[in-house]
This record gives C-alpha cells, structure tokens and sequence, in this order.
C-alpha cells in the first residue's frame, strides 16, 4: 500500500519524498549507513556526485534543513 501511494504522488514531500530524489536519497543513504564519520557537506555532495550547493539547496527543499543540521538531529535520535 505505502509503495502504491509513494508512486501515485511524484510530488510527495518529505522524508519519504526526500528518499526518493536522485541528489537527497543517496546522501540519505550514506548519512545513515555511517552516522559516526566526520562528514562535510563537500565529502557528502562529492559521494552524490552533485555540487554542494546543489546538495544543500534539495535538503532544504525537501526537508527543510541543510545536510549538517540533518545529520546532527539524527546523530541525536540515535543517542
């Protein structure tokens, strides 16, 4: 059911929406996969193969904060 819904909506924003996007899902993925590293916006945007500032502007397009912050309030929810 969720992936019917997921695949109606194109425009689906947020999280979900986010882990669909080309730029975002793939940052996801790596933030996630290795929360301990010393990440950088430049590290991250150069392993999506995007600029930084595209990374930045599509994290706050879609969730509304840039990757670092991201990054440190998923770092807290793991804690």
């Amino acid at each position: 059911m969720l992936r019917q819904h997921l695949s109606s909506d194109p425009e689906l924003g947020g999280w979900l929406g986010a882990l669909r996007d080309p730029v975002v899902g793939p940052a996801l993925a790596e933030l996630h996969r290795d929360p301990a590293h010393d990440w950088t916006v430049a590290e991250l945007a150069r392993r999506v193969a995007v600029s930084r500032t595209v990374l930045d502007d599509r994290f706050r397009q879609l969730l509304g904060r840039p990757p670092i912050r991201y990054l440190t309030e998923w770092r807290l929810q793991l804690a």
